[in-house]
């Protein structure tokens, strides 16, 4: 195979009026679906959850100047940032990884999937310049600790409830890597760029 590991949505997989990407995978490799934790989008994800985000207001990050809810800066201001220390939220996401899908959707095998990748996690710095526009300091809603802690937390209880399942995620950050299968380097070619240190 040309590739080892094979990150998808669900896009490709059901591919309407085409094969499926499914027809292309062997099992020697690993195959992801992309399903983010850290943030969610009010759109047409091919699976969106966004009815059940929206009705649950703690569960999103707010800015602590005016209340509003933390969305990335534009041109994606659709993303929602989420607040994943919060209990709820995380057995609600858990379930997605281990329930949801794909285990009880009728379109593709699980059998042909080894796990997830959690996209949008990288570093502290990145998320401040990036993620969130680099706001003043009184407006960041999370500090650096409180936002390692709050990812190491959630990744803990996923891999535990997970088992051999694989978990990938998008991010330079060293620290998370104890707490998951490993990390993609995504911006690994860029220099001088503290998103990626």
């Amino acid at each position: 195979p040309k590739f080892d590991l094979i990150m998808v949505n669900l896009n490709p997989i059901t591919n309407q009026g085409g094969p499926s990407i499914l027809n292309y995978i062997n099992d020697s490799q690993i195959l992801l679906f992309y399903e983010p934790y850290s943030v969610k989008l009010n759109g047409s994800h091919p699976i969106n959850d966004w009815n059940t985000i929206n009705a649950n207001e703690n569960w999103l990050l707010h800015w602590p100047q005016d209340g509003n809810r933390v969305t990335e800066q534009p041109p994606f201001t659709n993303l929602y940032w989420m607040d994943w220390s919060i209990p709820n939220f995380i057995s609600y996401q858990i379930d997605r990884y281990v329930n949801v899908f794909p285990k009880n959707n009728p379109w593709f095998s699980w059998s042909k999937f080894d796990g997830y990748f959690a996209d949008e996690v990288g570093s502290y710095n990145g998320w401040v310049l990036y993620g969130l526009g680099n706001p003043p300091p009184n407006n960041i809603p999370l500090t650096e600790t409180q936002w390692t802690q709050n990812h190491i937390n959630f990744l803990q209880q996923a891999k535990t409830a997970l088992g051999n399942t694989v978990l990938i995620i998008n991010g330079a950050n060293t620290t998370l890597n104890p707490y998951v299968d490993g990390s993609m380097l995504e911006g690994f070619a860029i220099t001088g760029n503290p998103a990626y240190p």
